[in-house]
C-alpha cells in the first residue's frame, strides 16, 4: 500500500535521539538503526523504560540536561496524540506538543544536531486528497494546529538545521483499531468499521526507512510520506480479514458521527529528498 524505499547506505556513525523511544515509531526506528549499526539513544517517561541509554524526559516539564552529550540527529517522536485530549486538556496539550517541544528543537539545533519533527496529514482540513507539501495548511483539529505551530517555527527559525516529515495513517500490528477489530473477531461480535472516512495506511517499515534517509541526507526542509491510494476502514477491514470467512461475515459497515464536514480524506502526496 505505500511506496517502498530502497538503496539508502549509511555510515553507520551517526549518534541519534529518539524524543519517545517507547512509541510505536520510536520502538521500530531503534530497532531499525541498531541494526545497521548507529549509536542510539532515547527519552522516555515511564521509569521502568529507563537504561543506560533511555533518559527521563516529560515534556510538560523537560530538563535539557540530555543535551550535555552531542547527538548528529534528534528525533522528535514524543506528544499528545489523541485528539480528543487535546480539546479536553487544551493547556496540556499545548504546552507539550508546542511550547515545550519547540523548546527540545532550539535546544537541539543550538547544538548543531539536525531535528526531524514527525509531523501529520492533520495540518490540513481533509476535504481533498493527496495534499502536496506545497499546498497551504488548514488544520481544522486542536491536534492539527498543534502540529501546524511546530512546522511553522521549524521553517522560519532552524537555519537549515531541522526538517519536518509529515505521515499518514501508520499501520503496526499493535494499532489500536486493530487490535479493536481483532478483539471482536475473537469475540464473534460485530467488527465495525467506519465508511465515511478515508486512510492512505503506510507500513511502520516504511517510516523509518524514510526516516533513516532525512538521518543520512541531513536536508532540511518540509517532507511528506502517504500510502499511494486512498480506502475506507470499512474496505481496509475486509482486505485485512479477507483470508478468514468467519471474520469477513462479521464486518459491519458504520459512520462516524464526530468528523467534521468534508474532513474525510487523509491522504498526502510523498515527497522526500
Amino acid at each position: 500500500m505505500a511506496k517502498n524505499i530502497t538503496n539508502m547506505s549509511s555510515p553507520n556513525t551517526k549518534k541519534v535521539l529518539i524524543v519517545g523511544i517507547d512509541s510505536a515509531i520510536g520502538e521500530a526506528l531503534k530497532e531499525f538503526l541498531m541494526r545497521d549499526s548507529y549509536i542510539v539513544h532515547g527519552t522516555t517517561r515511564r521509569t521502568n523504560f529507563i537504561d543506560k541509554d533511555i533518559y527521563f524526559l516529560d515534556l510538560m516539564e523537560p530538563s535539557l540536561d540530555i543535551f550535555k552529550k552531542k547527538f548528529d540527529s534528534v528525533i522528535i517522536c514524543a506528544g499528545v496524540t489523541s485528539i480528543s485530549k487535546c480539546k479536553e486538556e487544551f493547556e496540556v496539550s499545548k504546552t507539550i506538543n508546542v511550547t515545550n517541544t519547540i523548546k527540545i528543537i532550539d535546544k537541539a539545533v543550538s547544538d548543531n544536531s539536525f531535528v526531524i519533527f514527525i509531523s501529520s496529514n492533520s495540518v490540513f482540513d481533509g476535504s481533498r486528497s493527496f495534499y502536496k507539501y506545497t499546498d497551504q495548511t488548514n488544520p481544522t483539529t486542536l491536534y492539527g494546529q498543534f502540529k501546524d505551530s511546530v512546522e511553522q517555527h521549524i521553517l522560519s527559525n532552524t537555519f537549515n538545521r531541522a526538517c519536518i516529515l509529515r505521515i499518514t495513517k501508520v499501520i503496526t500490528k499493535n494499532s489500536a483499531f486493530i487490535r479493536k477489530w481483532e478483539m471482536s473477531a475473537e469475540k464473534k461480535t460485530a467488527i465495525e468499521a467506519f465508511n465515511n472516512i478515508l486512510i492512505s495506511p503506510i507500513r511502520i517499515e516504511t517510516v523509518v526507512q524514510s526516516l533513516k534517509l532525512l538521518i543520512n541526507k541531513e536536508e532540511a526542509g518540509l517532507f511528506q510520506l502517504g500510502g499511494d491510494k486512498e480506502i475506507s476502514f470499512y474496505d481496509y477491514a475486509k482486505d485485512y480479514f479477507s483470508s478468514n470467512k468467519r471474520s469477513l461475515s462479521l464486518i459491519k459497515s458504520s459512520r462516524n458521527t464526530l468528523v467534521s464536514k468534508g474532513m474525510i480524506h487523509n491522504s498526502l502526496d510523498t515527497h522526500l529528498p
